[in-house]
């Protein structure tokens, strides 16, 4: 499949960003729950903790499916979903960025953004076929 050169290392990066975004999301949770617990702040500790590990899993999930779908692109409806699922996730990523504007640090948001705009790249890239 020499036509999906491109596809396939734009969307291993694509996951590859995915996975450091769970990284980074698992990492702030936990150290948010550690803070809430020792300053006394949390007035219920493992109330939040399962949705955490619930979103975490979920990203770091899409990111490996971002990755192993580049490899499946020969099948017509796999690659239709993987048209569809890419330009999904960039909206999402770039919605989440402007949701956040302010919030989370340069860093953070500039991170969101170019996931997100590396994903739409992806779904075009799927779609021409290259």
């Amino acid at each position: 499949m020499k036509g999906y050169r491109i596809t396939k290392v734009v969307g291993i990066t694509a996951g590859f960003a995915t996975i450091l975004v769970a990284i980074g999301f698992g990492v702030l949770a936990l150290l948010a729950e550690g803070l809430s617990k020792s300053w006394g702040s949390n007035q219920k500790p493992d109330e939040h903790t399962p949705s955490y590990m619930i979103i975490f899993l979920l990203i770091l999930l899409l990111g490996v499916v971002t990755s192993i779908g580049t490899f499946c692109l020969r099948n017509k409806m796999w690659r239709f979903l993987y048209t569809s699922f890419s330009v999904v996730m960039g909206m999402g990523f770039v919605s989440m960025f402007f949701a956040t504007f302010g919030a989370l640090g340069t860093k953070g948001e500039l991170l969101l953004l170019s996931v997100g705009v590396v994903y739409l790249f992806l779904g075009y890239l799927t779609y021409k076929r290259y």
